[in-house]
């Protein structure tokens, strides 16, 4: 099987007629690769609500196919695990003539499933936007862009962010916007002065600064400087003292880091017409997961994956909510899992961490945590599924910034 096949996007699954998964199914026995491979890329693409009826047919299937609808349901399961610790950008789909800036942010947040806040400052004022499935940075850019009497920024806050809309003219200063994040030259600091006693004494730098939204952090991020250049284009990459920066492993939705300077540019040198660089965030590659049915959702349930242990020490209900006590053991870095319960009907509601205590004992640690599900009375949990990441990629980010003026 040719992964690169199996791995294309997945799709949820809509109005699917029985007789084309018997017809899938079927083909994953022909005696062509071609056909069962893209009977395989078809099953993959209806995503996991076929998941227990892809179970149920490979009860009864011969070894092959069995092997075959497994891989297949492996590969749905992989692919919607890795969502949760990298969802990708929220995109606003938005169509409004000359509403208040108010109400368009309004729309817009309904449309974000992260920790972000959109606020204004200003009196009323009236924009027309248009765009669909438009990344929400780039959603928010465009809008002021095209007004050009609003101007916004990003705050990164705890928990989440605030993007704070406000009236004043739109400054296109030197950022990069690309699906979920934001890159910006935030300040070039030079400082050169006499110490007496010490002599002259020259310091400076170039500061960047990303963010992300809040549910799509990576686990680590760098930033490589690959070119620095003045005005005639003449590099300048030899004033620089740090050119990379080392891994930094996330704890919000930004990151900064400084370019320092060795000497700092000739004072003839105004313009920095090119820095040119590489963002390196880091996401998961795969997860590790430990799933727990819902006959054992209880007190004394165990389970382990190739990473971490879990066990379940305590399960309570009251008034529609789920409150649990979790231990884990064995986790890399003591990391905290995504714990997400799973509804009857595939619904999936996030835990949220009322309490963590760890302990040591006999040279190992385990952690516990509190944690509660919002649920509605009426519902009923499937399953339990509680994910670690265990591999890794990196994405590398081209990075360009043109003509940043830092001397009058």
């Amino acid at each position: 099987m040719k992964m690169a096949v199996i791995l294309l996007a997945l799709f949820s699954r809509g109005a699917q007629d029985e007789s084309d998964i018997d017809r899938l199914v079927e083909n994953l026995s022909d005696l062509a690769i071609d056909v069962r491979e893209n009977a395989e890329w078809k099953l993959i693409r209806l995503g996991d609500s076929i998941i227990t009826e892809l179970e149920a047919r490979a009860e009864g299937a011969d070894e092959e196919v069995r092997a075959r609808l497994e891989q297949v349901i492996l590969l749905i399961r992989r692919e919607k695990r890795e969502r949760r610790f990298n969802p990708g950008p929220a995109r606003i789909t938005l169509s409004l003539q000359n509403a208040d800036i108010r109400g368009v942010l309004e729309s817009i947040g309904k449309q974000v499933r992260s920790e972000t806040r959109l606020r204004y400052e200003g009196n009323p004022h009236p924009v027309s936007v248009d765009f669909s499935e438009c990344p929400l940075f780039e959603a928010i850019d465009l809008i002021c862009r095209k007004d050009g009497g609003l101007n916004w920024s990003v705050k990164v806050s705890t928990p989440g962010a605030e993007i704070l809309v406000r009236q004043a003219r739109y400054v296109p200063f030197p950022r990069v916007i690309q699906d979920q994040f934001m890159i910006w030259v935030e300040r070039v600091h030079l400082d050169d002065r006499m110490d007496f006693g010490r002599g002259r004494k020259q310091s400076g730098g170039i500061t960047v600064r990303a963010v992300w939204e809040p549910d799509t952090i990576p686990k680590e991020v760098s930033f490589r400087l690959t070119a620095l250049e003045d005005e005639k284009g003449n590099s300048l990459m030899g004033l620089v003292q740090q050119i990379r920066a080392f891994p930094r492993k996330s704890v919000n939705a930004a990151f900064l880091h400084t370019i320092r300077f060795v000497t700092l540019p000739p004072k003839g040198v105004k313009v920095f017409s090119r820095i040119e660089g590489e963002l390196v965030p880091v996401f998961p590659l795969d997860s590790d997961v430990i799933r727990f049915p819902a006959s054992e959702l209880r007190a004394g349930s165990k389970g382990s994956a190739s990473t971490f242990q879990a066990e379940i020490l305590s399960v309570e209900r009251d008034r529609g909510d789920v409150h649990m006590k979790v231990k884990i053991e064995g986790s890399p870095r003591r990391e905290r899992p995504t714990m997400i319960l799973v509804l009857e009907g595939g619904d999936e509601i996030s835990a949220r961490v009322t309490g963590t205590r760890i302990m040591f004992s006999q040279g190992r640690t385990s952690q516990t945590y509190d944690v509660a599900f919002a649920l509605k009375p009426e519902q009923e949990a499937a399953s339990l599924e509680m994910s670690l990441f265990k591999g890794r990629r990196e994405k590398v980010i081209p990075v360009e910034f043109r003509d940043v003026r830092f001397r009058p």
